[in-house]
């Protein structure tokens, strides 16, 4: 969804909040597989785990701000490319972007640790292991998977703002 909105941004500048001094490579964004997050459940669970376990991306394989927003810019067929501008304000600050004050995410960084993981994997066997995705792969990240996800919230948008049904359908054609 906020990849359709920053599609659909008019303005020239989207200013969004961060304390990082370039939150374009400091704020990241873990996401991870969902067959990851069951495969470690599943795991922790029939290990006794107990505690907190982190089902993410990890270090290596999370997406940076500045990554995110230039593959979404990728997919953006207007002409003209929004700046991100980046301000050090809390996130309700009146003159931040609405993006930016609805996913508040935009510039933070989480470091989620898969220390507990790594720690079971450790002791598991090669036939333990058969069949389990524990890891995300994220080799680079590419919006042109994504783009009837990304239609189909710019269609969202669009009808709640009241657009009439044939600018929808031209604007969301494939």
């Amino acid at each position: 969804m906020l990849g359709a909105a920053i599609l659909l941004e008019p303005w020239l500048r989207v200013k969004a909040s961060s304390p990082f001094a370039d939150p374009s490579t400091q704020s990241h964004h873990d996401e991870v597989p969902v067959d990851v997050v069951v495969d470690r459940l599943v795991l922790h669970l029939a290990h006794g785990t107990q505690g907190i376990v982190h089902a993410v991306s990890g270090n290596d394989n999370r997406f940076s701000s500045g990554e995110i927003y230039t593959a979404v810019l990728k997919e953006r067929r207007l002409f003209w490319k929004p700046k991100l501008s980046w301000r050090n304000v809390d996130w309700h600050a009146s003159d931040l972007h609405m993006i930016a004050r609805i996913y508040v995410v935009l510039g933070t960084s989480y470091v989620f640790c898969e220390d507990r993981t790594d720690e079971l994997v450790a002791r598991l066997t090669d036939s333990e292991m058969a069949g389990l995705m524990l890891y995300s792969n994220n080799t680079g990240l590419d919006m042109s998977g994504r783009r009837a996800a990304l239609r189909e919230n710019v269609r969202a948008i669009l009808c709640k703002k009241g657009w009439p049904a044939w600018i929808v359908g031209v604007v969301c054609r494939r």
